[in-house]
């Protein structure tokens, strides 16, 4: 009968060595035996799948519990997360820039705005409105449509448009203008509405809708929001009883308009006189929401301007639908609000020549508009939403400190160093039954994460996006760092004040996200867990006895390494290694080549090093003792064959000496290892017509990472 044996590298859980056996039968696994390497000096435990290696301290080394199947080196290493790119760029994109993009077309073409919204609102009587750059983008890596022609058109009124490069459309009745400028380009410019406008009071005034047409392709469509200079950093549509909203008027546009109407003269009237400026925060009730004509003001916050304005008098905040106490009705009536801001010059002149009297006009310029609903919430707990809290972790400094775990959720970075700055992500899910009344609102949330004692954070980064993808700054007020009065070694983050408004959607999403740095990296390893809790509703619609809804994120780990100096680590991860089965009876010289039993790297590598600190090593492995079964040697050995041979060339590990497997140049990232079949390392049987004892054959192989001499 023929007879077969079985040759493998085995991992153990609690030593890191290599093991090569055979034996001379068919069989799944064997408990391996372990030779420690006399050059290993710490133990290593179970959860120990890393071994780090100082890359600026020669000859320190690694032994492994297992050989994979070395390939030529990789020369790609993995990407940065996309969604750490995703989140770090869309938040400036989105907040500060204001760009705005269109849908993608069937042939890959859209528009994008270089600012979020138009000027040009109800009673702009100064014709005064912003510039916007609008351009025709495409997915497509080289795109060959053009567009043809640009038009604006607002609600069902007959668009304009411009096919001629420095040709100028002006909508009738209103005064927006575009203008043709490339075949891929077009300016669009705000200017004064109409007069006679239904919802006057809700200056925001919807959208204006611009078209490209694109040759040979389907045109390009983008709905630009009007009229929205006032911003709120923390909007929500629906909203709770006592929530605070905070209101602001971009500065940039005010003042164009501030000093227009500062300059505004009439000199056909006679004794035409300025009497006053003055900036009004206003609110109303409007009983029959978006239809009510003549809404009732709730509150008129005024400012004088006269003699200029400070920045500050464009920031404002509203406490919504207040309540006296938990038990007594609410001081304002569960209605719509309109919300929205302007600035008012009065002026008098005299008119009439035998009796002149004296007449008072106004000119008003508004400033965006907001409407808020009052949300309907469960009055039983069967009835709540239900939220999920997801939490990601990203060094922003270095990305290659990042690490996923095997479900690819960033969790943990690695080595964080002084200066370096980490950026925190939580994602809320939210779900509920929009089948009924219930809009699904869970306010007054409150994010609380444990962060490092050493770390300032940025009151500036916080974000929060909401369903609708439109991101917003999160007011300062609502973000408080305290020390952990139980582990001094910590402090407490919260964000309070969150809505989350799924605007009728039964499955949304929230994110928030925000950026510490690093001060000192002489910490201890900072494990933690970030929760969030918010009110889904009241009990029985007591107002004094909320119901709670709240998550509880992953655990997330920040390691600070300081052993390793000046500048990171490298980790070295060894695979499983399998030579398959092997005939009894060897009558030729034979080379066994690796099975392979998965597509994972021979040496796993992880580069943790900074830049300026990246440079060249060495990574060798050594044979410790023979490939033996107690006193009877393999007839054979090892040998490492070059990958970049053409040849043959090899190295036998029989010797015992460190044989180089890989040498890295200055400047570059180590990327893990892998071989071709024929490659690497690879199992020589001496030619002697002879059979191989049966038996369990091993050895220990050490890995090494040293500088390069």
């Amino acid at each position: 009968m023929m007879k077969f044996n079985k040759l493998f590298f085995g991992r153990t859980k609690n030593k890191i060595g290599i093991l090569l056996m055979i034996t001379l039968m068919v069989f799944g696994s064997i408990a391996p035996k372990i030779i420690k390497a006399d050059t290993v000096t710490s133990n290593l435990n179970s959860d120990s799948f890393k071994i780090l290696a100082a890359t600026k301290t020669a000859d320190k080394q690694v032994t492994s519990d297992v050989v994979t199947q070395f390939d030529s080196p990789m020369q790609d290493t993995t990407s940065t997360n996309k969604t750490t790119l995703l989140n770090s760029l869309i938040s400036p994109l989105t907040v500060y820039n204001r760009v705005t993009t269109g849908e993608v077309n069937v042939n890959g073409y859209y528009l994008q705005a270089d600012i979020g919204f138009l000027f040009s609102t109800v009673q702009n009587d100064i014709n005064v409105g912003n510039t916007i750059t609008l351009s025709l983008k495409s997915i497509n890596p080289k795109p060959l449509g053009i567009a043809s022609s640009w038009s604006i058109q607002r609600n069902k009124d007959k668009p304009v448009s411009s096919s001629k490069v420095g040709k100028t459309a002006k909508l009738s009745g209103y005064g927006d203008t575009i203008t043709m400028t490339s075949d891929k380009t077009a300016t669009l410019v705000g200017s004064s509405t109409q007069t006679n406008n239904l919802y006057k009071y809700i200056p925001s005034n919807g959208y204006i809708m611009i078209t490209a047409q694109v040759t040979n392709n389907m045109p390009a469509l983008l709905d630009l929001r009007l009229g929205s200079v006032m911003d709120s950093s923390d909007y929500a549509m629906y909203i709770d009883i006592n929530t605070l909203m905070h209101f602001n008027i971009r500065e940039d546009i005010f003042d164009q308009v501030y000093t227009a109407m500062k300059n505004y003269s009439r000199p056909e009237l006679k004794n035409f006189q300025i009497t006053g400026l003055t900036l009004h925060w206003r609110r109303d009730y409007r009983k029959k929401d978006f239809n009510e004509k003549k809404p009732i003001d709730i509150s008129d916050d005024v400012i004088d301007m006269s003699n200029g304005y400070d920045p500050s008098n464009l920031k404002f905040e509203y406490l919504f639908y207040k309540q006296v106490d938990p038990i007594n009705d609410s001081v304002e009536y569960p209605f719509t609000n309109g919300v929205y801001a302007q600035l008012v010059l009065d002026y008098t002149y005299k008119s009439g020549f035998v009796f002149p009297t004296t007449k008072s006009e106004q000119l008003i310029t508004n400033f965006g508009g907001f409407t808020v609903i009052p949300a309907v919430t469960p009055t039983i707990p069967d009835n709540l939403p239900d939220i999920k809290l997801d939490n990601e972790l990203h060094n922003l400094t270095n990305h290659e400190s990042d690490s996923q775990d095997p479900n690819e959720k960033n969790l943990v970075v690695k080595n964080v160093k002084k200066d370096d700055l980490i950026q925190y992500t939580a994602n809320l899910n939210s779900t509920y039954d929009n089948t009924g009344t219930n809009t699904g609102t869970i306010s007054k949330g409150i994010y609380t994460v444990p962060i490092p004692k050493e770390m300032d954070v940025d009151t500036n980064s916080f974000k929060f996006t909401n369903n609708s993808n439109v991101v917003n700054t999160v007011d300062s007020s609502r973000i408080n760092v305290t020390t952990d009065p139980d582990d001094n070694t910590k402090k407490i983050l919260t964000v309070n004040d969150l809505t989350l408004d799924p605007e009728g959607m039964a499955d949304s999403q929230f994110n928030l996200v925000f950026n510490g740095t690093i001060t000192d990296d002489h910490q201890d390893d900072f494990t933690f867990t970030p929760t969030f809790k918010g009110v889904g509703g009241y009990e029985n619609g007591d107002n004094s006895k909320p119901m709670f809804v709240d998550a509880t994120g992953n655990e997330q780990l920040i390691n600070f390494d300081n052993a390793v100096e000046p500048g990171g680590g490298v980790t070295l991860s060894p695979s499983h290694i399998d030579f398959g089965f092997l005939n009894s009876f060897v009558n030729k010289d034979t080379l066994k080549h690796r099975v392979k039993n998965d597509n994972s790297p021979i040496l796993s590598i992880q580069d943790d090093r900074s830049d300026t600190d990246k440079s060249s090593q060495t990574i060798s492995v050594q044979q410790k003792g023979q490939l033996s079964n107690g006193d009877t040697e393999f007839p054979g050995d090892l040998r490492f064959y070059n990958p970049n041979s053409s040849t043959g060339e090899f190295t036998s590990l029989l010797t015992g000496n460190l044989v180089p497997i890989y040498v890295s140049a200055n400047g570059e990232t180590l990327s893990s290892i892998s071989w071709a079949d024929n490659k690497g390392l690879l199992l020589h049987i001496n030619d002697g017509n002879k059979s191989i004892p049966a038996g369990q054959y091993s050895t220990t192989l050490d890995w090494t990472i040293s500088d390069t001499l």
